[in-house]
């Protein structure tokens, strides 16, 4: 299988209009979460708490399915919880950096966005450990 599509929305909209894309859940998505509750005084302008967002070489794109629905789809596809929030595509994860200060995963074309990732997984991903 090269594709799972999946149709998703931008997080912000552009020009005040909203983008629209077909998002390849194997290829561009980074990682997965879900969108936090909104502060007080953003809770007309933000997405209510609890919707799926893909942190895509694109953007940040929006899609209603949960990220339960996600993790059963995609875990037989590289896809696995680096923190309990975090569904990441492994297949991507170019390497994960140990300090003294924590841990945090670093993808294939992300330039320097990166993640958390539990002691748990650090030991489980440990061919992917850099020392930093």
């Amino acid at each position: 299988m090269d594709s799972l599509i999946v149709y998703c929305v931008n997080v912000v909209a552009v020009g005040g209009v909203p983008e629209y894309r077909n998002i390849n859940l194997l290829e561009d998505v980074f990682f997965m979460d879900v969108t936090p509750k909104p502060s007080n005084s953003k809770k007309h302008t933000e997405p209510p708490a609890g919707i799926t967002r893909f942190h895509t070489k694109y953007g940040v794109y929006l899609q209603l399915n949960s990220l339960e629905k996600y993790e059963e789809a995609l875990s037989p596809h590289g896809y696995d919880y680096f923190m309990p929030s975090l569904l990441v595509n492994t297949n991507i994860v170019d390497r994960i950096v140990v300090t003294d200060y924590g841990r945090s995963a670093f993808f294939k074309g992300g330039e320097d966005l990166n993640i958390p990732v539990s002691k748990y997984k650090t030991k489980e991903y440990d061919y992917l450990i850099v020392r930093g």
